[in-house]
């Protein structure tokens, strides 16, 4: 990824592709923004869930919150609940 590319006001972007115009549709109807699938943009979808996966895992080990007030509206920061370690 040589640039990165951030929605203006009034966009979004959604992956994974194959749901795409699924989340396009429950996104931008009740907000009215322009929504644009990552590819279209030169992003590798996959290669975003991944990172985010890793990123979340690593916040879980260190006992770190997955959620914040800020982001998603919770009550307060909230972590993952079990750590299951393989065998």
């Amino acid at each position: 990824m040589d640039t990165l590319v951030r929605p203006g006001p009034g966009q979004t972007f959604s992956c994974p592709d194959d749901l795409d115009r699924y989340l396009q549709q429950l996104i931008s109807k009740p907000t009215r923004a322009q929504s644009a699938s990552l590819g279209a943009v030169g992003w590798n979808g996959d290669f975003l869930d991944a990172r985010a996966f890793g990123h979340l895992a690593v916040r879980s080990v260190r006992h770190l919150p997955l959620s914040l007030p800020t982001t998603i509206g919770v009550p307060h920061p909230m972590r993952g609940d079990e750590l299951h370690r393989a065998a």
